[in-house]
């Protein structure tokens, strides 16, 4: 018996309506598809019911987003879930006209367009300057300062020729792949298990770094402080002596951070805590201040100051004018101010209380306020000037996260495949198949020799198959970029790209007294010429010792240096197709290739073998004495006839 629910509501379905999933994840003939469960179209009858799910919307006045939407659906056969998740509404005639999606499916919906700049990274964001440079060094996951020469003239000052010491001007960050797939995979809702075997390297990229990002969200500057003054009890004073030096609106707060999205508070000195906030914005500032006079009555002012440009005056608000009294009172504000007259980087804000000379005491557990909105009414020019500028770690590019994941499998020949009831997704490479030999599942006796077993010797494999990475007009690809299987087959046709990144090769060069890294052709002298293809490497730490240099500042670094390399003679390991790439995971597809045999036959499965069947595991089949990687399944729900199945053999 067949359930289809769709929206949550149970659909009519046409009893004599056939209903067929197709299984595929990845299908060898064409490696860059990963596709998933999906069924082929069929229909739905015009009940009531149904035009309720649909909202009716072939009626050509409806304003109904259904046809427009991927819709929640499920399809049950004897109670058992078919491992479908959405469904599509493609046509109406005298029928609703659907079609069905699984999980991969779901996830490649979904991300197709989305871009890598909608993913959430501000966990990765930081100060651009030279600590976090010189930190990010040893980082594993995240984002690192690989040591790349992105200067298109070999003879330039940010990474010179001789010495070692980088002026990080021109220095952009780059961020570990398996942590792009993570935020991809866990923001959409799945849990990641990546098994990807990176043979001991470390794999980075630059996605894009054709600007450096900065990060536009006001909520960054957010949080809520405590206040505490610099005594319980305090007063300012109008006369001042040489021993007394506070600020002309008084006694300054010292504040402490409870809860803020980043760390913004800069507590520089005794009388000048201070908040940084980075752009010209409009901040919503709300708190309360307690305190209670120690004498008479005593008029009270507490002013938010903030600075207007470098050397110039503070701007003062007064956001409390009150008689404090002997007993513990709050004082409430509630303000919203523009802090637009910025015209060196960065403002710096603070509370001052003036007293007129009285004492009075503060109640500090309740004395607090809170940043709750901001605005960027202009984002300041990023440039790297010390702590003033926070900056997204991947510099992203315009690749949507379809694309990424996509590149990703095809660099290591890899499947995934999501479980539905965990919600894990898979990563596996190719050979793994293989490998989980002893785990296969026994279809035995499953066959059905109504109609023969059909063999066929083409999977779309051409006699020369080439392994790309995107052509970049600044780059000569380095000997063994580019890759090829051949195969040994008169009758293929001659030539075919098998499949190509969206990224680009990189050059290796030499500088700083010989050391080597990859050189992406970007800046002439720190001014942005050349818009950069997305860039994939692997970091090389050396045991060395290197210096980061801005103006009169060093820092030296001593220990594992992070160089970059994308093929690198005496490597093992590299990023080319043809140096490395084929042979450390296409090697398993070798025999496919040469002795391509595709038997299409028809199989008793029934909806647990289905709905239990995992793609990373392969098929035995007694009667074939072999085993085999499953192309293709077609299943009917709706009857018991056997199901069509595309075995490859593995050799």
């Amino acid at each position: 018996m067949i359930r289809l629910v769709i929206n949550g509501r149970d659909a009519d379905v046409l009893q004599t309506e056939t209903i067929v999933g197709e299984y595929a994840i990845a299908p060898i003939g064409d490696i860059s598809k990963r596709v998933g469960a999906r069924s082929i179209q069929f229909k739905l009858p015009k009940t009531a019911n149904n035009k309720a799910i649909f909202e009716s919307s072939e009626i050509p006045t409806s304003t109904s987003k259904i046809p427009y939407r991927n819709l929640p659906c499920r399809i049950y056969e004897d109670g058992v879930d078919m491992n479908m998740q959405f469904c599509i509404l493609e046509s109406v005639d005298n029928n609703y006209n659907i079609r069905m999606y699984g999980g991969n499916s779901d996830l490649f919906y979904n991300l197709k367009n989305k871009k890598l700049s909608e993913l959430d990274l501000r966990k990765y964001n930081h100060y651009w300057d030279l600590e976090t440079i010189r930190d990010s060094f040893t980082n594993t996951e995240g984002y690192i300062y690989s040591i790349i020469d992105f200067n298109i003239n070999p003879i330039n000052i940010y990474v010179p020729p001789v010495g070692s010491t980088i002026k990080p001007n021109t220095l952009h960050p780059s961020i570990f792949k398996r942590t792009v797939m993570k935020e991809i995979i866990e923001q959409s809702g799945l849990i990641l298990d990546d098994g990807i075997d990176y043979n001991g390297t470390e794999p980075c990229e630059i996605l894009g770094a054709n600007k450096f990002i900065r990060d536009y969200d006001g909520n960054r500057y957010n949080g809520k402080f405590g206040v505490s003054a610099l005594d319980d009890e305090l007063r300012s004073w109008r006369d001042i002596d040489l021993n007394l030096q506070p600020y002309k609106y008084g006694q300054s707060f010292s504040f402490y951070n409870i809860s803020q999205n980043e760390i913004f508070y800069n507590p520089s000195g005794l009388y000048s805590p201070q908040i940084l906030i980075n752009d010209k914005a409009r901040i919503r500032v709300k708190g309360a201040f307690t305190f209670k006079s120690l004498g008479a009555d005593v008029p009270i002012i507490i002013t938010l100051a903030y600075t207007a440009d470098q050397y110039g005056d503070d701007i003062p608000i007064t956001v409390v004018s009150e008689i404090a009294t002997s007993s513990y009172s709050s004082y409430y504000f509630d303000e919203t101010i523009d802090l637009i007259e910025n015209n060196f980087g960065s403002i710096y804000f603070s509370f001052y209380i003036d007293t007129n000379g009285e004492t009075i005491k503060f109640d500090w557990t309740t004395s607090t306020f809170e940043i709750l909105e901001t605005k960027i009414i202009e984002a300041l020019p990023i440039d790297f000037d010390g702590k003033n500028y926070v900056t997204v770690a991947n510099n992203i590019s315009d690749d949507n996260q379809g694309v990424y994941i996509s590149n990703y499998l095809k660099t290591y020949n890899a499947i995934m495949w999501i479980n539905e009831a965990t919600k894990v997704c898979y990563i596996r490479e190719f050979s793994d198949i293989k490998i989980n030999i002893a785990n296969a599942y026994d279809w035995s006796g499953k066959l059905d020799f109504t109609n023969k077993p059909k063999v066929e010797f083409d999977i779309d494999f051409a006699q020369t198959n080439r392994f790309k990475y995107k052509d970049d007009n600044t780059v000569i690809k380095p000997n063994g970029t580019d890759g090829v299987i051949l195969v040994d087959n008169q009758n293929a046709k001659k030539e075919n790209v098998y499949l190509e990144l969206s990224y680009g090769a990189s050059e290796m060069c030499e500088r700083l007294d010989g050391r080597k890294m990859i050189n992406i052709k970007k800046y002439d002298y720190q001014v942005t010429t050349e818009t950069v293809v997305p860039r994939q490497f692997l970091l090389d730490r050396i045991s060395d010792t290197i210096t980061l240099n801005k103006f009169a500042t060093n820092i030296t670094f001593t220990g594992l240096v992070p160089y970059s390399y994308f093929i690198k003679e005496g490597k093992e390991h590299n990023f080319g197709f043809g140096n490395s790439l084929i042979y450390d995971y296409y090697d398993s597809l070798f025999g496919v290739f040469n002795y391509a045999k595709i038997i299409e036959c028809e199989m008793r499965l029934t909806t647990l073998d289905i709905a239990n069947f995992e793609p990373l595991k392969p098929v035995y089949i007694r009667e074939f004495d072999a085993h085999f990687y499953v192309n293709k399944i077609k299943f009917e729900y709706t009857s018991r006839k056997s199901s069509v199945v595309e075995l490859i053999k593995l050799l």
